[in-house]
């Protein structure tokens, strides 16, 4: 019985280190690092950075996008792919 209960338990534990070794990617660009390589690597994809509201625009999915990067302690946590809404001048 504590043999079965080992193997069991080694293979939860292998399980679990193999799931943590895949990092997420946006665009083909792992969301880790640093929010600075995280910017540069979307600019060299053709995103332009805006730093008075600190994001990025571009297309993503053949849409106008603002992306926003989110660090905690200066290594990226998530981030922020919304739509632009662009109102046509209507006069």
């Amino acid at each position: 019985m504590k043999n079965l209960l080992t193997v069991v338990m080694l293979f939860v534990f292998s399980t679990a280190l193999y799931a943590q070794k895949d990092v997420t990617k946006f665009l083909g660009i792992p969301v880790d690092g640093t929010k600075t390589a995280m910017i540069q690597k979307l600019k060299a994809k053709g995103f332009q950075y805006n730093s008075s509201g600190d994001y990025l625009t571009g297309e993503f999915n053949g849409r106008d996008v603002r992306i926003s990067v989110v660090t905690n302690n200066n290594n990226i946590s998530n981030y922020g792919c919304r739509r632009q809404q662009f109102r046509r001048n209507q006069h």
